[in-house]
């Protein structure tokens, strides 16, 4: 052989049959590294070397021997990917801190240096539903942003795998998204009047949690007023026909509704007519002291004279 593509060719099988015979040792590694630095570096080409040996499984991974193609260089970038994905990186305790000398090389060889924006390697090695509950804040963003920079196709995997896993802090603790409510600053107050729905918290997730609504909708959190309300009327229902509405349940309906009267949401009539038809205002009628709004009066002066002679059913 008298041409440097030959030899590299040659060196390529020879290696390629040690990894066949699983003989490729931690040094027989730094040293197919060494030589493509070496190539680089007195400006030989390493492609027809590199071409060689990309095929092979020789380097030791957290799931096995693996090509070095698709195989990852962890650093911190990774730590919240790893808290969902099974991502399968280079085994530094086998290869010591000295495998991150050779980053470039790596890259070469098919390696994926950091995660820069890999969103679809982390869909692609996605843990099962049991591991992906109680997630933290900083995996819960990446969720998010996988989302985000995602194709419908390939975030179709991590929203399945979600939807249905205690995965998501709230107010009530961990819950399913399908089970969660997004706290809007306009309407929000109607969830928080029973404090019975489980609000995601917003200490825990960060302030910044709701500029992600369209990522979070695509998990099933119920983020849209039409939705919530629903949810909230059948509560109120429930509520009020178990006699269970307090007076400051009372209150915080009454000044978020005043609240609402004022914005851009408009109460659906289901909700409307729940609300007025069931019997949630207690009034000074002993016969009948839990009534309906339309059922009820408001005590003021102008009742002052006829009120001794006739039982009103004035709220209390």
């Amino acid at each position: 052989m008298f041409e440097h593509s030959e030899a590299c060719q040659f060196i390529g099988k020879r290696l390629m049959g040690l990894a066949a015979s699983s003989n490729v040792t931690r040094s027989n590694v730094f040293s197919i590294l060494n030589f493509v630095k070496f190539l680089g570096q007195n400006y030989l080409s390493p492609d027809c070397f590199i071409s060689s040996i990309r095929g092979g499984s020789w380097l030791k991974t957290h799931h096995g021997y693996m090509s070095t193609v698709g195989s990852v260089l962890f650093d911190q970038e990774w730590k919240a990917a790893s808290q969902i994905s099974n991502i399968p990186f280079i085994d530094q305790a086998y290869y010591s801190e000295e495998i991150l000398c050779f980053k470039k090389e790596l890259q070469q060889l098919g390696v994926v240096p950091s995660f820069n924006q890999h969103y679809v390697l982390v869909i692609q090695h996605l843990k099962s539903p049991p591991y992906l509950t109680s997630l933290e804040d900083e995996a819960v963003l990446l969720v998010l942003k996988s989302i985000r920079n995602s194709y419908s196709s390939v975030y179709n995997k991590l929203v399945q795998a979600l939807q249905s896993t205690r995965c998501l802090k709230t107010t009530a603790g961990y819950k399913s998204p399908r089970e969660c409510f997004l706290l809007d600053p306009e309407w929000g107050c109607l969830l928080q009047v029973f404090n019975d729905f489980p609000i995601l918290d917003l200490k825990f997730h960060g302030s910044s949690t709701s500029s992600w609504v369209n990522e979070f909708k695509q998990l099933g959190v119920l983020v849209d007023f039409e939705v919530a309300v629903k949810k909230i009327a059948s509560n109120f229902q429930q509520k009020a026909r178990s006699s269970s509405i307090s007076k400051n349940n009372v209150l915080s309906f009454l000044s978020c509704y005043r609240k609402l009267k004022g914005m851009s949401h408009k109460f659906p009539p289901d909700f409307m007519k729940c609300i007025c038809d069931e019997k949630w205002l207690r009034t000074q009628y002993c016969v009948y002291p839990v009534r309906s709004p339309q059922e009820c009066i408001l005590s003021g002066p102008e009742w002052k004279f006829i009120s001794p002679i006739a039982m009103l059913p004035f709220y209390r």
